[in-house]
């Protein structure tokens, strides 16, 4: 990382002399190449190996040992993002070694963003001094962020990992549902890692942009990409989109530009087909969004609370099934999942066992033991579940309307507060579960 920097560092110090696009293009192309290189070394390897057969290609991905170096994914983002403001005299002045080193390695947003950009984060350096009202924030953002990771996202946590861990003998129901519940759980994890990293950035003056806004309140597909991991979605469109043409190209380029972001940025988040087919499903949902908005002036906006929720809820099961691509880690995991959908029924092991002549070995079970025999899992905790999900609506609710927390800046409140959340931690905490956003 520290090479990364120094090499990045040169890079700033040529784009500052003179705005050339030859010395941007090679600031982009060497991040993408280091990315590509520590994240992606065994895909590439494994793809053309399956393409050519080449035994080669299948030794060299099982000899060469790499380590992927720590947050490469969001600090690339970051850099790229800080070269191309730079060449556009965005970001105008130059930076010392010392400032730009503390922009990649600042540690709240290291682990899992937000994504930065210099415009935002060095004017936060100049005259800090202790702010009141900073850190009554920070606290809040930080007592936020533990409440959504070690009370609730880590509640979720053991109710969805067996489901995932073992489809097959789940049912078609439950393997459906999870997905939504896991949705909550990401939300609650990430949201609440964004919300420490913002809360600890303040206690130390500076400001981090956030990264949700009640996502589970969208009214369409691009509503909810406004609101959900929003630095990554507006880097994507300010720094792939938009340079692709965005929407002031035709209709068709302006969906494949919008087809071809989304599969790339789901391509950023892990290195195997599932990720680039979440991405691409992604784009295509836009897409076909783009068209129902353009061709047949489909409104997305009403003042209807019923007609909102509703389509709140259209938004969730769209993102919610997604899910089957991002969680599954492997094409074969995957594809477990859809068939289990399809084909898995409460019963489906005695059918199958029936079909087989297997009858015996169920009647002689049921001799033996009073529940039915060979029956498949059902997701648990469905009352924990309901409660989570009352909690998520809560949560995103000030989000949505922030000012109206404004009952809770007096130091007093602040203290009960805080004290209330170390005894709910002591008292409740699962035992911890490692961010889900680190993987990536």
């Amino acid at each position: 990382i520290l090479a990364t920097i120094f090499i990045n560092y040169l890079f700033h110090i040529q784009l500052n002399k003179t705005r050339s696009k030859l010395w941007v293009t090679l600031a982009i192309i060497a991040n993408v190449i280091n990315l590509g290189f520590f994240k992606y070394f065994y895909f590439f390897t494994k793809m053309f190996y399956q393409i050519s057969g080449n035994e080669y290609f299948q030794e060299i991905g099982t000899t060469v040992k790499i380590l992927l170096p720590f947050a490469i994914s969001f600090y690339t983002f970051q850099l790229i993002a800080f070269h191309v403001d730079t060449y556009r005299r965005t970001q105008e002045t130059r930076i010392e070694l010392h400032r730009f080193t503390l922009f990649v390695l600042f540690f709240p947003v290291l682990i899992a963003g937000p994504i930065m950009r210099a415009n935002e984060f060095f004017p936060n350096l100049e005259g800090l001094t202790p702010d009141k009202e900073k850190m009554i924030r920070g606290s809040y953002l930080f007592i936020s962020g533990l409440i959504k990771k070690v009370l609730l996202a880590d509640f979720l946590a053991p109710i969805v990992n067996p489901v995932y861990n073992n489809p097959e003998v789940y049912t078609g129901l439950s393997l459906f549902f999870v997905n939504f519940v896991y949705f909550m759980q990401l939300y609650l994890d990430f949201s609440g890692l964004t919300d420490m990293a913002r809360g600890a950035g303040l206690l130390l003056g500076i400001e981090i942009a956030d990264n949700f806004r009640a996502p589970f309140f969208a009214q369409s597909l691009s509503d909810f990409w406004t609101r959900w991991h929003i630095t990554l979605s507006t880097w994507l469109r300010d720094y792939l989109f938009i340079p692709m043409g965005g929407s002031r190209v035709g209709k068709l380029r302006t969906y494949f530009n919008q087809i071809t972001t989304m599969t790339i940025g789901g391509f950023w988040h892990g290195s195997d087909y599932t990720f680039i087919l979440w991405g691409f499903y992604w784009g295509v949902m836009m897409a076909v969004e783009n068209v129902f908005r353009r061709e047949f002036n489909f409104q997305f906006e009403f003042n209807n609370l019923l007609i909102k929720t509703f389509r709140a809820m259209i938004v969730f099961s769209v993102c919610s099934i997604s899910l089957i691509m991002f969680r599954a880690n492997s094409v074969n995991g995957m594809n477990q999942m859809i068939n289990g959908i399809v084909g898995n029924n409460l019963l489906s092991f005695q059918t199958e066992l029936k079909e087989k002549e297997g009858v015996w070995i169920i009647e002689t079970m049921e001799l033996v033991q009073s529940e039915k025999p060979f029956l498949l899992e059902e997701l648990k905790n469905f009352e924990s579940i309901v409660y989570i999900a009352v909690m998520v609506i809560v949560f995103s609710y000030f989000q949505n309307f922030p000012e109206r927390l404004e009952w809770g800046k007096k130091i007093y409140i602040l203290v009960l507060i805080g004290v209330l959340t170390v005894i709910l931690l002591t008292s409740l905490a699962q035992g911890g579960d490692s961010f889900i956003y680190n993987q990536f």
